[in-house]
């Protein structure tokens, strides 16, 4: 059975909060922050990403936002993708190219956390 996390950035440090409980009312957004024990935490609406239940070629978590590159790339900047999650299935949606893959255990496995789309947008910008 997959774990169902949510993550998203606190509106008041900008901080990082990963949660099994989400709550949502009136347009706002709390995850729980256990780790600090503060609750529920408001968190930026547009950074709430999925966890996709799988890990990246170096053990880490693979969030919907996550900026992806195909770790054998001869040229990673142009190999770089973004998790989203679309037709009921998560998948990477490629940079340079109009495609999107499906995102399963044998694609992941392949692939490298390079950063997400909150916090390193630059990452997004063609290479080609």
């Amino acid at each position: 059975m997959r774990q169902i996390l949510f993550r998203g950035k606190r509106i008041d440090n900008g901080e990082w909060v990963t949660s099994d409980t989400i709550y949502q009312c009136n347009g706002e957004i709390k995850l729980w922050d256990e780790p600090n024990r503060d609750g529920f935490v408001e968190v930026i609406p547009e950074t709430v990403g999925q966890f996709t239940g799988l890990l990246d070629d170096n053990g880490n978590k693979i969030f919907e936002g996550d900026i992806l590159v195909f770790a054998l790339a001869e040229t990673p900047e142009n190999e770089r993708s973004i998790v989203v999650y679309d037709d009921g299935k998560f998948k990477l949606k490629y940079c340079n190219y109009n495609y999107m893959d499906d995102l399963d255990g044998v694609t992941a496995k392949r692939q490298i956390i390079v950063g997400n789309i909150h916090d390193n947008p630059e990452l997004l910008e063609d290479k080609q």
